[in-house]
Order: structure tokens, then sequence, then C-alpha cells
């Protein structure tokens, strides 16, 4: 028997390039860096566009500070909208993974998003922001935010987030910006065709309503047949509206609301045939007829921005993210070469039904004579998590065992329905709920004209209730976790920068706090620790 192979993403990669794409609108370069080769003949010129990171630009993500990416003691990368929408990613996560050392690690379990970064892998070890705000993933699974059509940009932070966002990001933190409203009218409209029945359109306007008011639509639609059959499909659709009220001169007020439904394609690999790749299986799908995966996502964010005083600032943010998650497939084959047939394991019927509610304020200070800025603030968080399953235990007797297979062939193959498998009843079998508060603290001290420090101090308080059924013993669990970094920055010059930091990370040893389990209940969090020590160089003519 051969063992089950998971899709690379190179396939994707592959029939990405292959699109042939056409553009209706206006499509921005943004900052960049040109150069411009010659040939011998002086009229021939050939133009490439070489996106980058502008050091001199301001991260929201390493800091809170608002400090400059010079000024800042990590290693970020600033990828930028206008980028990733020319280079056709279509995903958060063909966007980042673009950044160095960060790699795909993604499968239909995880939410076709996890990521790999500096040895470290899943949801709960690379944390994934929208707009600065960290959800927290059930199972070691996220699937929101996935979509770049209404992207800014995309910051990248390499090492420890906990200090900024709590528990989990040992090994980074991708930070999705989405585009905000404008006053000045603007709009543009993208469409593209490709083989297998692949299509995109997106949709984006911004105006101002009235001196004070101002509006953003986006919209984007993906749909493919995709390389595989019977069953290939996959559809992603996003529709998100923000809205930005400037109360007066030092109040600004903004609401969003975004909502996702994907529909990824239901593909869970082939068998392989003696340790090699089978060439007769390749663009075969052994699902189910009747197989499901989808996801939907509906968030909602209301933020307040205050300028007290030409020194103090203060932010305040609520926001809510409900998901629904479900698949139904058989998901593990395997290959009997003595009789040619390939037995399909693994009926899963599972969902996850999630709502997280929070709260962050923060307040900064920054004397217009420099020395010392900082900010401290305040999160809490309200997490609730049911997950309906079909496996079998003491509160489904009649659940799946995994000895349930069935026997196709391949040459003559019919993909048949979950129930010629399995047809075990599907029942809730766990529900948590999570409570979660903070404090966090982080300042930069200036030492001169050339040295600075930055230091940062985060503790979280977690308290999870997880309810099994059938009479199981639950799960009651408190958990903490005090994280911290500290750094120097040494400008050599307007332009150059040294830095070094030691900054510490916690994560749950269940790869979160949602879904934690009785092994697991007693332990602490597990805790990293990172020294990093780096150059930083603005090359001339890429700076703002």
């Amino acid at each position: 028997a051969g063992r089950l192979l998971q899709d690379s993403g190179e396939t994707r990669v592959q029939q990405k390039k292959r699109i042939l794409a056409a553009g209706i609108g206006a499509i921005c370069a943004g900052p960049t860096a040109m150069a411009q080769v010659t040939g011998a003949n002086a009229g021939n010129v050939e133009e490439i566009l070489v996106y980058g990171t502008q050091a001199a630009r301001e991260s929201v993500t390493a800091s809170r500070l608002n400090l400059s990416l010079l000024e800042t003691p990590a290693t970020v990368d600033v990828i930028d909208g206008e980028a990733i929408r020319a280079r056709v990613d279509l995903s958060v996560l063909e966007a980042a993974t673009r950044s160095a050392g960060f790699t795909d690690a993604s499968n239909p379990g995880n939410g076709g998003s996890s990521i790999s970064a500096r040895g470290f892998s899943g949801q709960g070890a690379v944390t994934k922001l929208y707009d600065g705000t960290s959800y927290y993933s059930a199972a070691d699974t996220m699937t929101f935010p996935f979509d770049t059509w209404g992207v800014e940009r995309i910051e990248i932070l390499k090492g420890p987030s906990s200090v900024l966002y709590g528990e989990g990001g040992i090994g980074g933190a991708i930070n999705v910006i989405p585009r905000k409203p404008q006053h000045d009218r603007s709009g543009d409209v993208r469409l593209m065709v490709g083989e297998n029945d692949t299509s995109f359109i997106g949709v984006d306007f911004t105006t101002g309503m009235s001196d004070a008011f101002a509006l953003r639509l986006d919209y984007s639609l993906s749909q493919s047949d995709n390389w595989v059959e019977p069953n290939g499909d996959s559809e992603a659709e996003l529709f998100s509206v923000a809205l930005q009220w400037d109360v007066g001169d030092h109040l600004v007020l903004s609401a969003r609301i975004d909502s996702g439904d994907q529909k990824p394609m239901r593909y869970f690999g082939v068998p392989n045939v003696d340790d090699d790749f089978f060439d007769d299986f390749v663009g075969m799908n052994f699902n189910v007829s009747d197989s499901e995966l989808s996801y939907e996502d509906d968030s909602i964010r209301l933020k307040a921005d205050w300028q007290a005083t030409d020194a103090v600032s203060l932010e305040a943010e609520i926001y809510q993210l409900s998901t629904d998650r479900f698949w139904k497939n058989t998901e593990a084959y395997f290959y009997d070469d003595s009789a040619q047939l390939v037995e399909r394991w693994d009926p899963l019927v599972l969902g996850h039904d999630m709502d997280h509610t929070g709260l962050r304020t923060s307040l900064a200070f920054a004397p217009p004579d420099g020395g010392l800025r900082g900010t401290i603030g305040f999160e809490a968080n309200d997490v609730s998590f049911e997950r309906p399953t079909n496996f079998g235990n003491a509160g489904n007797p009649g659940g799946i065992t995994f000895d349930e297979f069935d026997v196709v062939d391949p040459y003559a193959f019919v993909p048949g329905v979950l129930a010629d498998i399995a047809s075990a009843p599907v029942v809730l079998d766990n529900t948590s709920d999570v409570t979660q508060w903070s404090v966090f603290g982080e300042a930069q001290l200036q030492l001169g004209e050339r040295v600075a420090l930055v230091a940062g101090l985060r503790h979280d308080d977690y308290d999870t209730s997880i309810w099994r059924s059938g009479g199981r013993l639950g799960i009651e669990q408190q958990a903490d976790a005090t994280t911290g970094r500290l750094g120097v920055v040494l400008d050599l010059s307007d332009d150059s920068a040294l830095y070094a930091q030691y900054g510490t990370g916690a994560t749950h040893p269940s790869a979160g706090v949602v879904t934690s389990s009785l092994a697991n209940s007693g332990a602490k969090m597990i805790e990293s620790e990172q020294v990093e020590l780096g150059f930083k160089h603005q090359v001339v003519g890429t700076g703002f």
C-alpha cells in the first residue's frame, strides 16, 4: 500500500502562472525602485519593476510606537498591496510566503492558510492579524483574513510577537492591513479569466459622502474548476464596507464589516506507488461526490482614535468575528498494488462554530522634545466554540471508529457518497468558553542622537472551560504568560542602522487556548527565547 500525498502548493503556483490575465482599471505601482536594462540597441529598453520594503516607512506591526523600520529592533517586511495585486497573489498565504523564511504549511484541515517560520509551524506559532487584531485559532485552524484584493499592505514580523499580541506567534506574525476610506473619489475594477474555467472579479470604490464622512466598498470573487476531477471546483468571495467619520480635528471614528465565504477545492491528495508519484493518478480526485468544505467568516470592527493633545493620543477598538466551518470528506487513500484498487479511509464530518468578541484600548504619549515615548494598554477577549462531529466516543456511541473504509477502482472510478463508507450520526462533541485579559506597555528611550533603547512588556491571563459530551470529564484550565522584549538600535547614518534584540514568547501546548486537551490541562505555557542581531540599510531612491 502507498502513502497519502498532500497537495504541495506547487500546483497552485503553476496554475496561477498559466492564467491569462486582463486588467480593467488603473493599477498603480506604488512606491517602487525601478531599474532599466539597456541592450545593444539604445531604443530597446526593458523596464523592470522591483518591489521591496522601504526602511523609512513606519510599521504598526513590530511596535505600537509608530517607529520606522530603521528604528525597530526586529526584522520586518512590508509588502505593498499594489505589489501584491500586480503579482496576482489572490490569497494572504500566497502573498506572505514571498517573504524569506515564511513557507506554506497549509492543508484543508487547518483552513488552508497555515505558515511555517523560523522552525515553528501552525496557526498557533505564526500569529495572523487583521489590522492589528489577533483572532484566536481553534484546533490549529484559522480562516480569516484570506483575501488580498482590499489590502493596503501586509506587514510581516519575524520572531516572537507575544509581547505585542499575546499567546502564540513565537515564529512571527502576519498583519493584513485593509485599505481605508478616502475623501477623494476613486475606483478600480479587475477582471481575469484563465484555463480550467478560472475567473476573478475585483471591485474597489471609495468616496467622501460629506466633509466629515468617507466610504469604501471592496468586493472580490474568485472561482475555478481547478486541475483535478471530479469535484475539484473552488470559490472564494469577500465583501467589505468601511466607514470613517472625522468628528473633529482630533477625533476619528471608523467602522468596518467584512463578510467572507470560502469553498476550497475538496482535494486531499492521491496515494503514491512504491514511494513515488504515480502518473496515472495525477489530476484525479478520490473524494466522495457529496464532499463539502466551507469556511464562513463575518467580522465587525468599531474604532476610535483621539488625539487628546500634541503629545497624548488614545485608541480604542471593539471587534467581533463569527466563524462557521464545515468538513465532510474522506481524507486518506492507500493503493493496493496487487489488486490495483484504492482504499478510502477517514470518512470525517466536522464543524467549527466560533464567536470571538474583544476590546482593546491603548494610551500613547510622545513628547515633542523627544527623549522618551511610550504606550500602555489593556485588552480583553471572550471566545465561545462548538464542535459537532461524527467521531465515535462516549457522547456518540454510533460514531466512526476510523476502521471504516471502502475500495474503488481508479481506472473505472465512481466517487460514491460518504454514506457508502460510514453513516455515523453527527452530534455536538465539545464546547469551549475562553475569557482573557491582558495589560501591556512599550517605550522607546533616545540615548543621544544615534542610540535608542526599545522595551516592551505584556502579561496575559486565560481561563478556559471545556465541556465534553457523554459524561466525559471536562477541562478547566487557567494559564498565564508574561513576555517581554529589550532592544537597542544604533544609527550608523541617516540610511543605516545596527540593532540587537532579546525577546521572549509564549504558546499553548495544544496550539491554542480554545481547544485544550486533558493531557495538557495542567500544563503551563511553552516559553521561547530569541536573540537577534541585524543590519538595515535604506537603498538610495527607495524611501518616501
